[in-house]
């Protein structure tokens, strides 16, 4: 017996057309094997509507879940691989490690099973595409954007190493961005899980060269560090638009193991929206700051990077948010550039020496930097949301004032009952006073905006959100 893919009525084997609904059977078996495999298996829960990519290894199809009207995304292992027991096996378990994770920043695994002889996972629909595609589409990203993503990402990566879990392939195209841009992380293919009873051989190298670590090139041993290392890649290449190191595979690894991670903060102040000379001198130091974090995650000997993932993760949330500027020390000795006290006899980079020196370059400062007075107000419709920043627990609730200074921001209010809103926010001069109004839907009310705009245009489609990220940066 088999089913029809439309009315789910029982048909007999080899059934050109349904009885029931007139729906054509060969067709579909004509068209798309898979498709109509998975349709005849899992028409009781899901609907499949089409096949939306192919790799190597499985095909992925876009349906429905019904009970929940939910977009879904079906990952089905390919015909060949499904025939062979082990890789049947590491399939399953890519499957059920994404899904005993449970992280905002690590796809959601909604099912897993086997359609005949082929096995499936069923994850959350992430519509905005890859860290990859954004990179394709905008080139490279501004160092508070990019920044702002990879601590999420290594959020994500802190509750695997946790649990025992090393991904092993961290690349822009294994982040995928949910909606508001919220990175998520997926495919534990090939993840290292310890006493998961999966074998890989001493001295193979599994990974994506590009990424690797020097460790993970040569089929050493690895723990966290590893993932940490193909990190501080990732952030390299989204922020300067290219991978630092190139070449035919053999070549990569070589400079994996032997060559340092090039000057992020050259390559940085050499891109074309950089090629201002006060704007040079302004960002020097943070691309300065930026360069030694890079440098700390892709060291060769592991020993030498961040020992977590959170580590990294809190270093470059204080690139991002400025600290309290609380000393006594006369303005006339010391100018404050990014939180640190620099002498002035060290601004002749900036601005040469003098008193009319020093006043262009306060003049500079207080354009990019404003004062310290309470700057942004946050409310929310009703009152009473936690109110994070930067995934820093402000411990206040709407409504509430903050000083921010200037860089971006990305807010997350979050209350009982309510679906958790997250919002981006540019903060150009500290003395402009900023307002900032959410509305919070209740998780019923989400869910009916979600249906009703089911199958039509996102409600934030990647366009007119990077048209907003470009005004913000």
């Amino acid at each position: 017996m088999i089913k029809c893919p439309k009315c789910s009525k029982d048909l007999n084997d080899g059934a050109k057309f349904c009885g029931y609904c007139g729906a054509s059977m060969q067709k579909d078996q004509e068209l798309d094997s898979t498709l109509y495999l998975l349709k005849n298996n899992l028409s009781g829960t899901y609907r499949v509507e089409k096949k939306i990519a192919e790799g190597g290894m499985a095909e992925i199809y876009v349906g429905e879940h019904l009970a929940l009207e939910i977009k879904i995304i079906i990952k089905v292992l390919n015909d060949a691989l499904s025939k062979q027991e082990e890789m049947r096996e590491r399939f399953l378990f890519e499957a059920r490690t994404g899904a005993k994770l449970k992280h905002r920043n690590i796809v959601n695994i909604i099912d897993v099973g086997m359609a005949e002889y082929r096995p499936y996972y069923v994850m959350e629909y992430l519509d905005l595409g890859s860290l990859k595609d954004l990179l394709e589409k905008e080139g490279p990203l501004e160092p508070q954007y990019a920044v702002n993503l990879v601590a999420q990402v290594l959020d994500g990566l802190s509750r695997a190493h946790e649990n025992g879990v090393i991904h092993r392939d961290i690349k822009p195209e294994n982040i995928m961005l949910r909606e508001k841009f919220e990175p998520v992380i997926l495919d534990f293919g090939i993840a290292k899980v310890k006493s998961s009873g999966i074998k890989t051989q001493t001295g193979m190298a599994i990974g994506t060269v590009s990424y690797m670590s020097p460790e993970q090139c040569v089929g050493e041993e690895i723990d966290g560090r590893s993932d940490i290392y193909s990190v501080g890649i990732m952030l390299y290449e989204l922020l300067i638009g290219e991978l630092p190191f190139k070449g035919d595979p053999v070549t990569v690894i070589t400079q994996h193991s032997t060559k340092e991670t090039p000057n992020i903060r050259k390559a940085l102040l050499n891109l074309p929206k950089y090629q201002n000379e006060i704007f040079q001198n302004i960002q020097f130091e943070k691309f300065e700051q930026l360069e030694a974090i890079i440098k700390k995650a892709t060291a060769k000997n592991k020993k030498n990077r961040f020992s977590k993932a959170d580590e990294f993760a809190e270093t470059l949330r204080s690139f991002l948010v400025e600290p309290e500027k609380k000393s006594n020390i006369p303005v006339t000795k010391y100018i404050s550039l990014f939180g640190r006290k620099i002498p002035l006899k060290k601004q002749h980079i900036f601005a040469g020496y003098g008193v009319i020196a020093v006043i262009a370059i306060f003049s500079i400062f207080k354009i990019f930097f404003g004062g310290h007075k309470e700057n942004v107000f946050i409310s929310s419709e009703p009152d009473g949301a936690n109110i994070t920043i930067n995934n820093e627990d402000t411990k206040k609730t709407t409504p509430a004032k903050f000083k921010l200074f200037p860089g971006g921001y990305t807010i997350i209010l979050s209350k009982k009952d309510y679906h958790s809103e997250r919002v981006f926010l540019r903060v150009k001069d500290s003395e402009k006073e900023i307002t900032k109004e959410v509305k919070l839907l209740t998780e019923e009310e989400y869910k009916e905006l979600q249906k009703k705009n089911r199958g039509k245009k996102p409600i934030n489609p990647i366009n007119d959100i990077m048209k907003d990220l470009k005004k913000m940066f």
